[in-house]
């Protein structure tokens, strides 16, 4: 029977503090000034709140350079933006200090309890009834299930019961809905693979995100995913007519909008208002440009904001980097020495220095 006394929790407007901390204003409340909770204590509040949990240490979020300075600057890490765990809806719990330095409490709706509800309403929204909502619904509880795993890692033994008995549900959630996807698929007169003569990104997106978890493993894996796209645009270069370079490069991509946590039909939304973007903005005669340089579009009107950064590589290979506003103070929008500089847009300096790296011939 479904939970009665269930109040979901909302995301809440995160107003991090000077030093980088911040806490939901109802968990706050719950916490209050006690100086000790129970696991249980915990599991029960989650539990009323609809929410599963997740934890991001900054430790595995950052650079080995830029944990070590969040001791050196006085235990400041509101240059730390945490990673939100692998899948669509989380919101931030907390930032808090622990032993083990910065952590990162994440939450999201927990599947309801009436599960046949979940699903129907997952399926009224897709695109395909039968099939694609069943896929998404199976996806969620796959996921919960390897998050529910992941805890297991960070907590004793002793206190394993409430969390295997929730990675209990998601798998029996999993194998009813693998049930019902594959009795669905067959009763459209399915007798190939999803991805066939119909072909549908959508499909093919799951299709990738499961190959790709399974084979690569969960996360973001920001590094290993860009490495390997400086990898294959190296043999672009060697081989810019072949077709399947092109398309490594694609999947990769889509690798990497995957583990954001975007869903197939947010990647699809994105996909679509980005090429709407780029028709609605001005661009330079194509025949002005010289043959090999990037045509960027006009950005006279855009604001120079806290995220955009000016790059560029000097002789000796190093790629330096220009804070927007700086940049501006300094006059480079209209002197002569401005001009050799490409303008971008960064969450960091280090950011900015990564994408230089990868822009930047």
């Amino acid at each position: 029977m479904p939970n009665e006394n269930r109040t979901p929790l909302q995301p809440a407007p995160v107003e991090r503090d000077e030093k980088g901390w911040w806490t939901h204003p109802e968990y706050e409340e719950w916490l209050g000034d006690r100086e000790r909770i129970t696991s249980a204590e915990f599991d029960a509040w989650y539990a009323t709140r609809a929410i599963t949990i997740a934890i991001r240490w900054m430790d595995g979020d950052v650079t080995d350079d830029q944990f070590k300075s969040y001791f050196e600057q006085d235990c400041d890490c509101s240059s730390w933006q945490p990673t939100p765990p692998c899948g669509a809806g989380w919101f931030l719990l907390s930032i808090h200090d622990t032993e083990d330095g910065p952590v990162s409490l994440w939450a999201r709706p927990a599947p309801g309890a009436d599960l046949q509800g979940e699903i129907t309403k997952l399926v009224g929204e897709s695109a395909q009834p039968g099939v694609s909502g069943l896929v998404e619904a199976l996806h969620t509880a796959r996921s919960n299930f390897r998050i529910t795993l992941e805890m297991l890692d960070a907590i004793p033994e002793s206190k394993w019961s409430g969390h295997l008995d929730r990675a209990h549900q998601y798998a029996t959630q999993g194998r009813d809905l693998t049930e019902q996807a594959l009795a669905a698929w067959r009763a459209q007169g399915g007798q190939q693979p999803l991805v066939s003569d119909n072909f549908r990104l959508e499909h093919h997106l799951l299709r990738q995100r499961d190959f790709s978890e399974r084979t690569f493993g969960p996360g973001p894996r920001v590094a290993g995913v860009l490495d390997h796209i400086r990898k294959e645009l190296l043999e672009i270069e060697e081989n810019p007519g072949d077709l399947t370079e092109w398309i490594d490069v694609v999947i990769l991509a889509l690798d990497g909008a995957w583990r954001t946590g975007a869903t197939p039909s947010q990647i699809i939304e994105a996909l679509v208002a980005k090429q709407e973007k780029n028709e609605a903005r001005s661009w330079p005669d194509w025949r002005s440009v010289p043959v090999g340089c990037a045509i960027e579009h006009d950005r006279t009107n855009e604001p120079i904001d806290d995220s955009t950064y000016f790059v560029m590589r000097n002789a000796g290979n190093k790629v330096f980097v220009k804070h927007g506003p700086f940049f501006v103070s300094q006059d480079g929008l209209t002197q002569d020495w401005g001009k050799g500089w490409t303008r971008i847009k960064a969450d960091s300096i280090e950011h900015a220095r990564q994408i230089g790296e990868g822009l930047l011939p």
